[in-house]
């Protein structure tokens, strides 16, 4: 079922020219303003710029100790984000058909074709529209890259200013469950009052994004009940609809898109590994992941455990300061990396060129770039000044806490050498 308010508003915007490479939330205010009278366009801007009722709206107490908790958990949120989200949940049958209708990290069936035969154009094209979509999420979560007197004023005085009406937080995926969940499967159990925090703020998302007031108060009201309802939705995703070719689910082509990438530059086998970790062997199987091989399973358990280091170690480091700068060194580079993965633009919701497929296999798509001049607009300018600092800063945590780390195991040591040398 779509959003049939939201349906009508884009044909009443696109009645006179293309929606290709504009700003659509900018386009509507636009179409709005230069109106008199009242159509579906000017309905559906009232209706997305209604405050939540009382009960979903998420309070400024509650934004903060939600920045709090992705910041400190941001790299395994991220993960379950991309491995369980998007690899896992998008490769329901229902779901896949809306992906290859509006070509979204999926281009329409080719005869033939199949996952070695996609081109690098389309793995191209999946990266670019995952890290647009995790532009949004940041946005949500108020990681931006803004001047020091803008950063001051946002968390001094209004923290949610990016969660009103007109914001860009609105217009964000809603992935909110799903993290949490993850972090339980990581041995990563994070504070309560932080979960729920984080779910205030995914509650007031949702309103943005047309999900009932009663569905949300009702199912994301507590992590328990939120739990439940994923577990359900899971379920109802993937038990209705006949059982789809392993060549069209699109889990392995997402895996492989976002494979060898920097940060990290994990390979596909350890993303494919990561994946059937945290999806479990009977999604895992379905969704036509291959078996881990004991070796790779080996270096994503070290990898995990390298990964939880930081988390374990601020919740008992006394020092606040540490955290606080590692929190600041998350959210900016989180963004700073978004950009420039994304060739230095900072991306807004701009439709794209319609992807064309040729029938025959092993041939390069056609379409789907972003439309002229869209690249000069979203064009950020690099600060090489603050990459600088951000990099140092980031060596000082490290550092930090690697010394501490060395230094709390040599006075283990030491201890337990006295308490040998004196039985």
């Amino acid at each position: 079922m779509g959003d049939i308010s939201c349906d009508n508003a884009i044909e009443a915007l696109t009645q006179e020219s293309s929606s290709t490479g504009k700003d659509l939330l900018e386009t509507l205010q636009e179409h709005v303003k230069n109106r008199s009278d009242s159509n579906a366009a000017t309905d559906f801007l009232v209706e997305i710029s209604q405050v939540p009722p009382t009960g979903i709206r998420v309070n400024t107490k509650d934004v903060l100790l939600a920045r709090t908790f992705f910041l400190d958990y941001s790299v395994q949120i991220m993960q379950a984000l991309l491995h369980y989200s998007l690899a896992g949940g998008f490769a329901s049958p229902r779901i896949v058909k809306t992906l290859r209708a509006v070509s979204y990290l999926m281009t329409p069936e080719r005869q033939g074709s199949d996952i070695e035969q996609e081109s690098k154009a389309a793995d191209d094209r999946t990266f670019s529209r995952l890290l647009e979509t995790m532009q949004f999420f940041l946005d949500v979560m108020g990681c931006t890259v803004v001047s020091a007197n803008a950063e001051r004023d946002v968390n001094e005085h209004m923290p949610d200013l990016y969660l009103l009406p007109g914001g860009d937080g609105w217009k964000a995926s809603s992935f909110s469950t799903v993290p949490i969940w993850t972090l339980k499967r990581l041995h990563l159990h994070p504070d309560p009052e932080q979960v729920r925090a984080y779910l205030g703020v995914w509650r007031h998302i949702g309103f943005y994004l047309g999900v009932s007031p009663e569905i949300l108060a009702r199912y994301l009201s507590s992590p328990d009940a939120a739990d439940k309802f994923l577990a359900s939705v899971t379920l109802d995703l993937f038990s209705s609809g006949s059982p789809l070719d392993p060549r069209t689910i699109p889990t392995l082509p997402i895996l492989r898109a976002v494979s060898h990438r920097p940060p990290r530059a994990s390979s596909l086998a350890h993303n494919c590994a990561l994946t059937r970790h945290l999806v479990g062997d009977a999604l895992a199987d379905y969704l036509g992941l291959p078996r881990t091989p004991l070796h790779i399973y080996v270096k994503l358990r070290w990898s995990l455990l390298v990964q939880s280091v930081p988390v374990l170690f601020g919740r008992w480091y006394p020092r606040r300061g540490w955290a606080e700068k590692r929190r600041e060194v998350m959210r900016e580079g989180l963004s700073r990396s978004v950009r420039w993965s994304l060739g230095m633009r900072r991306a807004t919701f701009r439709p794209r060129t319609d992807v064309r497929v040729p029938a025959e296999a092993g041939s390069e798509d056609i379409g789907g770039e972003l439309a002229d001049g869209v690249r000069e607009i979203e064009a950020v300018q690099p600060d090489f000044a603050g990459g600088r600092v951000l990099l140092r800063k980031w060596r000082e945590v490290v550092y930090e806490m690697v010394a501490v780390c060395a230094g709390a195991s040599l006075v283990l040591v030491a201890i337990a050498w006295q308490v040998v040398v004196t039985t």
